[in-house]
């Protein structure tokens, strides 16, 4: 008789034991699905500074603050540009720019012959040659950003386009 209540009470503490385990696992899977969501933003609500991910080296990249929806506007007509000299003699470009304000957009279309001269002179002055290369594509890119960003400083705007994209581009 004694040895059956022995083994109650083990029974009762080994069962216990498991209702602890997994008990606690359960809390620690919460604790730390929480602290993943918090450590996330995801309780800051529209409130978010920074976003840090970490790109493949490891190392933390911290973004701005998000601003909203981007605004694209596309700059028609293409560009054309004639380069002189062997090889490569015109470029057809097609680009967009994107900013988060829409002041800033309709300063763009307000600019646009400004800034479409100051970019066909920019465009006029490249070596057609050395554009078959992405990295000389996208120094490229920030030059046109930085032209554009620079015709809205000069007529007294504080404004800035956020970035530039080439939707098509042709070199024969």
């Amino acid at each position: 008789m004694a040895e059956k209540e022995n083994d109650e009470i083990v029974d009762n503490k080994s069962g216990s034991k498991k209702k602890f385990l997994i008990i606690g696992g359960g809390v620690a899977v919460l604790i730390i699905a929480g602290a993943a969501l918090f450590f996330l933003g995801i309780f800051d609500g529209n409130k978010s500074d920074e976003v840090v991910n970490e790109v493949a080296s490891g190392e933390p990249v911290v973004e701005a603050e998000l601003k909203g929806d981007p605004i694209y506007l596309e700059l028609t007509p293409a560009f054309k540009v004639n380069f002189k000299g062997n090889g490569i003699k015109v470029m057809k470009l097609v680009m967009s720019v994107m900013s988060f304000d829409p002041k800033t957009i309709d300063a763009v279309k307000l600019h646009d012959p400004v800034i479409r001269n100051n970019i066909l002179m920019l465009l006029s002055n490249q070596e057609p040659e050395t554009l078959k290369k992405r990295d000389a594509k996208e120094v490229l890119q920030t030059s046109i950003k930085d032209e554009i960003n620079k015709t809205l400083l000069s007529r007294k705007l504080k404004l800035e386009i956020d970035d530039v994209f080439f939707t098509d581009m042709v070199m024969q």
